[in-house]
């Protein structure tokens, strides 16, 4: 989760003092986030808006129409999921630890072609890629990024990660019948740093299901072997026919994209009312 000025800056003393100690002051903080290449990549424009966006947007996220698969395979909107809720999760079903409530802070959202579901560049999905399960996420860099700013376990090695390209399909692990579903993502134009996201954390490390697509939350190989999970033997025909059970609000955000077409400002004023965020 995200931290305060204090711990950011006493985690990246602990963990990246190779790049040289960083103060509270602002003239420290951007030389610091130079030397990792995180001012020059995400363009920043000024001192106050790379302090800004360094203290928000740690962890990986949805935005908030977006609904978690729960242990008795019904739906649950991810902004309403709780601490103790039982979903249902690559081990078959996990506990909730806590809701994670962030900020887009220097990141991008994505959408799936199909506007099925749209995510932070630094989350990661399990995919079917070159004859291998494993992770993937469109932006390795901020998913590192995230490992540094949220103090947040995920993988072992981050080079084995899929990276995504726009507008290139690739195969899910999704509730659909055969387990598997094509996507393509394509980017956005949500921008606003404040703009609000969620995530529930499992308390094993489990990977858990999004809008039918199976994602991570809080992995942590210290906790699970990734390499053993089994998805197909997951998607019984009962986890499947959940998707028919997808609530209206859903299937009125499909229809809405559609709608909308490249009108986009339309889309978000449709689906995230209430939301206090600009595009």
């Amino acid at each position: 989760m995200a931290k305060d000025i204090n711990s950011s800056v006493n985690y990246w003393n602990t963990n990246y003092s190779a790049y040289g100690s960083m103060s509270k002051n602002m003239a420290s903080m951007r030389d610091r986030l130079v030397a990792v290449g995180f001012s020059s990549y995400n363009n920043l424009s000024n001192q106050y808006d790379a302090i800004y966006r360094f203290l928000t947007g740690a962890g990986k996220c949805f935005t908030r129409n977006s609904w978690v698969l729960m242990g008795d395979l019904t739906w649950k909107r991810i902004d309403e999921v709780a601490e103790g809720d039982v979903v249902f999760s690559s081990s078959g079903t996990s506990k909730v630890l806590h809701l994670h409530k962030t900020t887009l802070g220097f990141r991008k959202v994505w959408e799936f072609s199909d506007a099925s579901l749209s995510f932070t560049s630094d989350h990661m999905f399990w995919v079917k890629k070159d004859s291998k399960d494993y992770f993937w996420c469109m932006s390795k860099k901020d998913l590192e990024f995230q490992t540094f700013i949220a103090e947040s376990p995920v993988l072992n090695d981050l080079d084995t990660v899929y990276e995504g390209v726009e507008e290139t399909s690739e195969t899910f692990a999704h509730i659909n019948e055969g387990a598997w579903k094509e996507a393509t993502p394509s980017l956005t134009t949500i921008t606003a740093s404040n703009f609000p996201l969620y995530s529930p954390i499992l308390a094993d490390g489990a990977l858990m299901v999004v809008n039918g697509y199976l994602v991570d939350s809080a992995t942590d190989e210290s906790q699970m072997d990734y390499s053993t999970i089994n998805w197909e033997s997951l998607v019984t025909e009962e986890v499947s026919n959940a998707m028919n059970d997808l609530p209206d609000q859903y299937h009125q955000m499909i229809s809405s994209r559609a709608a909308a077409g490249r009108d986009y400002d339309l889309y978000i004023k449709r689906n995230f009312i209430g939301v206090e965020a600009t595009t």
